[in-house]
């Protein structure tokens, strides 16, 4: 395909069926000026397309990056947050493999002043705060678990009445099985929330 040069030393260099379309200049030949009007107008046509089109790979590029980060952020979170609360539960002295899942579906991360804390929320998902306007805190939340009937026992057992007796009311004593044998743990699960079983 002939590119149409917009000057050219000698005329013979052009096509010769293209010849009249060169207008002789004092170094050369030249384009005529519409036609040089016009090639211009589609070489500019030509280079903002290929603009529009680097700009649209851009785009999807850099939708592509934020899903990335978005997704990391968002492991990061999940892998602090479980740090955060299981520490919190132990030094409660409560029994993880109980109280992990129900702690872990009432907090989550929140954007703040000071920037993005762990926060514990209410059912519509927003931050819980005292009654003083405070935060209401992760602490908070595992004594006020701590204090319920439902979570109470729960905690190394400190709720389980003495007298030989179980909360079930059978006689005999509680067995006892020892906090860090999860396989222990995690086959008395029932019995641990029953009181028939405690937590050393």
């Amino acid at each position: 395909m002939f590119d149409f040069p917009a000057t050219v030393a000698e005329l013979t260099d052009i096509p010769e069926q293209y010849q009249a379309l060169y207008d002789a200049v004092e170094d050369g030949y030249q384009l005529t000026e519409s036609l040089s009007v016009r090639f211009a107008a589609e070489g500019q046509e030509q280079e903002v397309e290929g603009l529009r089109r680097e700009n649209a790979d851009l785009a999807t590029q850099l939708q592509e990056k934020e899903q990335e980060l978005t997704g990391l952020i968002a492991r990061h979170d999940e892998q602090q947050l479980e740090i955060v609360v299981r520490h919190a539960i132990r030094e409660a002295k409560g029994i993880e493999v109980l109280l992990w899942p129900h702690v872990r579906g009432q907090v989550g991360f929140c954007e703040q002043e000071e920037g993005r804390v762990l926060c514990v929320l209410d059912e519509t998902g927003d931050p819980r705060h005292l009654d003083d306007g405070h935060p209401f805190g992760l602490e908070d939340l595992l004594q006020e678990m701590k204090s319920s009937t439902t979570f109470s026992r729960a905690f190394d057992g400190e709720n389980v009445s003495g007298g030989g007796m179980s909360p079930s009311g059978n006689s005999g004593s509680i067995n006892r099985i020892n906090r860090q044998d999860q396989t222990a743990v995690n086959s008395h699960i029932e019995q641990i929330a029953a009181g028939t079983v405690s937590v050393s």
